[in-house]
């Protein structure tokens, strides 16, 4: 694998709702990270008309929500549709452990990703761990060499 993974590469299986929004553009994977976060696990009815009231602008704002419901709407649906908005722990769950494992790569102490994410040092060991067990050591660091190596 070189250079940045594919979102299938990351998640595994994508429901459609997400891969439509992960392919929306540039930010796709953080607009659908986002609507994971705020309304993942509900299912979620698209109007034929984006309101104030609606639940996509309360959760995500105006710019977010519009995005998200041209995106879901399509072009020529009629009357109102209903979304079921996936939780996807474990695919977040994998995104988290990836990121951070880039960050150790390309240098940041393990103090310092455990201090940007929020984590104990601890959880950062853990996910290092994780990572050997489903061989995902690419992005793992380098071990460090023997000080006294056997003869």
């Amino acid at each position: 694998m070189s250079g940045k993974p594919s979102y299938r590469e990351t998640y595994g299986y994508l429901p459609e709702p997400c891969v439509r929004l992960i392919e929306s553009g540039a930010d796709g994977e953080e607009l659908m990270l986002r609507v994971i976060a705020r309304l993942g696990g509900t299912a979620i009815r698209i109007p034929v008309r984006l309101t104030s009231r609606s639940i996509l602008v309360r959760e995500l704002g105006d710019s977010d929500a519009t995005r998200v419901w041209q995106i879901w709407r399509g072009k020529g649906a009629a009357g109102e549709i209903e979304v079921d908005v996936p939780r996807m722990s474990a695919a977040q769950q994998k995104a988290r452990r990836l990121k951070l494992l880039s960050l150790l790569a390309g240098g940041v102490t393990v103090r310092e990703a455990a201090r940007r994410y929020g984590v104990t040092e601890r959880t950062i060991y853990l996910m290092q761990a994780r990572a050997r067990d489903l061989g995902e050591t690419s992005l793992l660091p380098k071990p460090q060499l023997d000080l006294f190596p056997a003869a």
